[in-house]
């Protein structure tokens, strides 16, 4: 019988997280607009691209490797503001799907983003 590897391995917490995330779709582009209109730091640093990026970090809120390489393209898109602007939208996604608690988690994994993001 073969042994399932490390990485494919899930503590009930990340269980119950994935099971949340995956049952509230992440919003479509057109829905953030609307809601970040009135916040225009988040509306400036949001876009198109940082939208497909912020869509995998959330589609894969427990995989460090994912969430580490999708918050790097976001640092070289657009610098530290950007990574802290975006973050605070995932937070919100996460929050709306009932695991806020996960945010604290991606926010320590951004520390492997850039040394500027101090947890």
């Amino acid at each position: 019988m073969a042994s399932a590897s490390p990485a494919s391995i899930q503590t009930t917490e990340q269980k119950k997280v994935m099971d949340a995330v995956s049952s509230r779709t992440y919003p479509s582009y057109e829905s953030w607009i609307e809601r970040l209109k009135s916040q225009h730091d988040l509306y400036a640093e949001y876009g198109k691209a940082n939208h497909v990026l912020c869509k995998i970090i959330y589609d894969n809120c427990t995989d460090e490797e994912r969430v580490v390489d999708a918050g790097k393209r976001i640092h070289q898109r657009g610098g530290f503001q950007a990574l802290q602007c975006n973050y605070y939208v995932i937070q919100a996604a996460l929050r709306d799907a009932g695991v806020a608690e996960q945010a604290t988690d991606i926010m320590l994994m951004f520390e492997k983003v850039t040394p500027e993001w101090r947890a």
